[in-house]
């Protein structure tokens, strides 16, 4: 009804319900069209097509609920988990990378990989010769020091190299081994 309002206003609408047939069934419908006027401008008639997008409405709705899922799975992750494009920038991470690091979900996108080295040479050398192996190789791991908001944790890195779409990018996860490293220290 406030689409039709609208119409009669604006001239054109655009809408998408739900309807119940008769026999129970829910579909649902995009409706288009546009308010024919008299001469006077009064409206006369509204015009239109109505399309059953039930079909892709559902296929929205299993999405959302696999993005919910594969969301709360990524968070679950016990670590850092990381996608990084081809150029060493973060992509897309999960909640603990934010919780270790220290940094905003702002400050996350787009961060060079290289930046968390920048203040441990031997750890940026490491760290760079595994990009290098896992956009040669397709899978590489490693060990370095993480530069966070807290301080430096010693992490042991895997990285996969996908292809998506004529894109490369680096998924991996990383997992805390600082207690190792200084219990080998001592």
């Amino acid at each position: 009804e406030r689409r039709i309002q609208q119409a009669l206003q604006d001239g054109n609408y655009s809408a998408e319900f739900r309807i119940v047939l008769p026999d129970g069934a829910i579909r649902w419908v995009a409706a288009h069209g546009q308010c024919i006027r008299n001469p006077q401008g009064t409206p006369i008639a509204l015009t239109g097509v109505d399309v059953d997008i039930t079909d892709r409405k559902q296929t929205q709705q299993a999405l959302q609920r696999e993005q919910v899922f594969n969301q709360a799975v990524l968070d679950s992750v016990p670590g850092l988990l990381y996608l990084y494009d081809e150029h060493g920038h973060l992509v897309r991470w999960n909640r603990q990378h934010e919780q270790i690091t220290g940094c905003t979900a702002g400050e996350l996108l787009g961060k060079d990989i290289r930046d968390w080295f920048r203040d441990d040479d031997e750890s940026l050398a490491r760290v760079s010769a595994w990009l290098k192996r896992v956009f040669q190789d397709g899978f590489a791991d490693t060990e370095a020091q993480l530069q966070t908001r807290n301080g430096a944790k010693y992490f042991y890195f895997t990285g996969v190299r996908l292809d998506i779409d004529a894109q490369r990018y680096l998924a991996g996860i990383g997992i805390d081994v600082t207690a190792r490293w200084r219990l080998e220290e001592q």
